[in-house]
């Protein structure tokens, strides 16, 4: 049960401070989202400060969590649907009560959803296949109903407050929020900073990388496929200190439209974004796509041919055109017909370090449609995507390694005064875990160069990385320390011949050490750069060479290695932990192998620190047996059911049950045909096939009995038909060849 808005107390404050030194009284707390305007131009009229949230709207997928008072609720379904049944309830509440506003439209909100919405928030609304890793394990929505609420008009100057009043007894009154305001106008302005580690960003592609993926993308232009796609590339450094004080520099450095700070708790939002997604005033539609950038030059003249350059460029009027045409598509879905106008087509808009190429687009939304109605059918921002957009965003996940998360999503207000503002989120930093990233990236069309693509997404990321490289130290992160398990520090290891970065370090994926786990390894323990019991841990290895992978274990300096190893991960001087690895690959190295060499500190288990001991307890699976049950990466003994097969003369091995009783083979199920009957082996543990299923349903249907039972070895021998079956070969006979019974049997 959500709580009630009661009344909404709105009165105009005074203080000496301006805006975002007012505000960093409260950014510290979390819920607090700060949306702050910057430049001369007609959006960036207002500053807003949304702090004291009694509601939190979180969600992952399909889990939505709706915290009330510190009560949070878990839900199931589309976070969308959630969005509009809470929109929807507190619209209508803001209509009946009216507020002592001495007039409301002195301010454009007065309560509402603030927060944001990730660009992985597009699967709540298209079925994209996914084939990108979510490395951050955000939130994909998050926004928050705040008690308090700060908005300044830049234009007049004025400040104004709203104060929530609820009808839940935990919420705070009216006295505390104005005791609030009090301590932020006279509290001490301190100065805080941050740095980033002295190695710098470090991007999640290279140069060749990138270009290669440009290539892919014109090559599927080519193909008709698309017309143009939004590509990226994520920039990440360690980083420690005030999250606020770099967007603070970066306004000082380029204030734009729409700034946003939000503090989220365990990760935080710096976004200097200068483009609006989607304005909604009343029943009024307004989308303004920014496509094309330039530089401002370092002269008059330099200034004035980048601008003309700009407006010249036959390639950012295709991107913009293009992108124009598909938001009045998209907007068109929920505004009444004949409504979509662009009413500006390439203008340019100057900022202080860039020219924007901008196109305004207005509509005007249906009466049955709302706010989120119109989020659903815009969502994700088509300049940002590509069109056609699903498609685009398709090959978007085919390209980028990691989900965008905030990149290209949207920040802004769902207000319940039915008016809505979005940014979209270019030009943004998000912090967690002692890290600092941003993706930039820009628009592919059929004429596109992949170096100059490559190039235009490090022009962009200089008005973030020049600020933060201005900060760069060597030092030691508390942040970094608390997920150390999440964000490991750079380690190397020694794969294959080289020293590289663990994750430079890569296998196939079509190896059968990573599709059957066919390898051998060995845990050594390392005292203060001396390898402890090396030759025995080798002979051990041999001996696992030899029978696993059927391969003499590769002669090397292991030592060497290993005490190279040592040193470059500096752990010289302490307990630490090696692993020898190997495996057998594909065209890897000494006779199609992979061997890795790496090593981390040891830390002692907390139980042993603690107690001294262990404490033990029996394990209710017996050894083997219950993996079969999965289609575990541990293939191993199936694997080796095949290659003895093989060496015996047999095309498959029958595999066997701890009792001795038949299960099914090397790759497949097994069925016996008999008197009518359907014989399916009865294991303890066995994969059910999807295949083996298929084929009972229709002897079934043909009048077959169906049974279920323990089948001896013997049987085999007389039944009338035998079957395998698997999803690649279907259904195939069996012949049973095998008369020599192992003795065991």
């Amino acid at each position: 049960m959500l709580s009630n808005i009661n009344n909404i107390i709105t009165k105009q404050i005074y203080t000496s401070k301006n805006f975002q030194d007012l505000a960093e009284h409260f950014v510290k707390n979390t819920g607090t989202v700060l949306l702050l305007s910057g430049g001369d131009h007609k959006n960036a009229r207002y500053n807003i400060l949304t702090t004291e949230p009694w509601l939190i709207l979180s969600s992952k997928g399909s889990d939505i969590f709706i915290t009330d008072h510190g009560e949070t609720a878990e839900l199931k379904g589309n976070p969308f649907d959630t969005l509009q049944e809470i929109t929807t309830k507190y619209r209508e509440m803001y209509r009946k009560i009216f507020t002592n506003v001495e007039n409301p439209n002195l301010i454009p909100i007065s309560t509402g959803l603030f927060g944001y919405l990730s660009y992985d928030m597009k699967d709540s609304i298209e079925f994209i296949s996914r084939t990108t890793v979510d490395d951050l394990n955000l939130p994909d929505l998050y926004m928050t109903i705040p008690g308090l609420i700060l908005v300044e008009d830049r234009f007049t100057g004025k400040i104004y407050s709203q104060i929530i009043e609820l009808d839940n007894p935990k919420s705070k009154q009216l006295k505390y929020y104005l005791e609030l305001i009090a301590a932020a106008e006279k509290a001490p302005i301190i100065k805080h900073n941050f740095t980033i580690s002295k190695d710098g960003f470090e991007s999640n592609f290279n140069r060749d990388e990138y270009k290669e993926s440009i290539s892919d993308i014109i090559n599927y232009i080519k193909d008709g496929d698309i017309y143009q796609v939004n590509m990226s590339q994520r920039f990440t450094a360690d980083i420690d200190g005030d999250p606020y004080a770099l967007f603070k520099e970066l306004f000082t450095e380029n204030p734009a439209a729409f700034f946003s700070y939000l503090n989220c708790g365990d990760h935080q939002i710096v976004s200097t974004s200068p483009e609006r997604f989607i304005l909604h005033e009343g029943k009024r539609v307004e989308a303004k796509p920014i496509k094309g950038t330039r530089p401002r030059g370092k002269t008059l003249e330099e200034d004035n041919n980048l601008k003309a350059e700009l407006q010249k460029s036959r390639k950012d009027d295709a991107e913009l055109s293009m992108i124009v045409d598909l938001l009045r598509n998209d907007i068109g879905k929920v505004c009444k017909g004949g409504s979509v106008k662009v009413l500006k087509h390439k203008s340019l808009e100057t900022y202080k370090n860039v020219f924007h190429l901008v196109s305004t687009i207005e509509g005007v939304l249906e009466d049955d449609k709302d706010s989120i109605d119109l989020l659903k059918a815009t969502f994700p921002g088509g300049s940002i995507t590509g069109c056609p957009k699903i498609r685009s965003m398709e090959i978007i996940d085919e390209k980028e390694p990691y989900r965008r998360h905030i990149y290209t999503g949207s920040i802004g207000y769902i207000g319940f005064n039915n008016r809505m503002d979005f940014s979209i989120v270019i030009r943004t930093a998000t912090l967690t875990g002692g890290k600092v990233f941003f993706s930039v990236g820009g628009g592919i069309v059929f004429d596109s160069d992949p170096t100059d693509e490559f190039d235009e997404t490090l022009h962009k990321a200089e008005s973030l990385m020049k600020v933060m490289n201005r900060h760069k130290e060597n030092y030691k992160s508390e942040a970094q320390d608390n997920v150390a398990k999440i964000f490991p520090h750079e380690t190397y290891c020694w794969s294959n011949g080289k020293f590289l970065r663990e994750k430079d370090s890569w296998i196939s994926g079509m190896s059968k050490g990573y599709q059957y786990g066919k390898g051998v390894f060995e845990t050594l323990k390392v005292e203060k750069g001396k390898i402890e019991y090396l030759e025995e841990h080798l002979k051990r290895l041999k001996e696992g060479c030899n029978f696993i992978l059927g391969k003499e274990l590769p002669e090397l300096d292991w030592k060497g290695i290993a005490k190279l190893l040592i040193n470059k991960n500096g752990l010289k001087d302490t307990s630490a932990v090696m692993k020898i690895i190997i495996s057998e690959g594909q065209n890897g190295l000494f006779g199609d192998s992979n061997i890795i060499v790496s090593c981390r500190k040891y830390n002692k288990r907390p139980a042993i620190e603690k107690k001294g001991k262990l404490t033990l307890g029996i394990y209710p699976h017996r050894r083997m047996s219950f993996l079969a049950d999965y289609k575990t990466m541990n293939y191993l003994f199936y694997l080796k059911a095949g290659e003895w097969a093989k060496e015996n003369g047999f095309d498959e091995a029958v595999i066997l049950n701890a009792d001795g009783s038949v299960s099914e083979t090397n790759t497949g199920n097994l069925l016996i045909i008999r008197d009518k009957s359907v014989i399916i082996p009865e294991s303890v543990h066995s994969l059910p096939g999807i295949m083996e299923r298929k084929v009972v349903v229709e002897f079934k249907q043909k009048g077959f009995i169906i049974l279920k039972k323990k089948v001896k070895p013997q049987e085999l021998s007389n039944a009338e038909i035998i079957l395998v079956t698997n999803s690649l070969i279907g259904s195939v006979r069996g012949e049973y060849l095998d008369t020599f019974l192992h003795p065991s049997i």
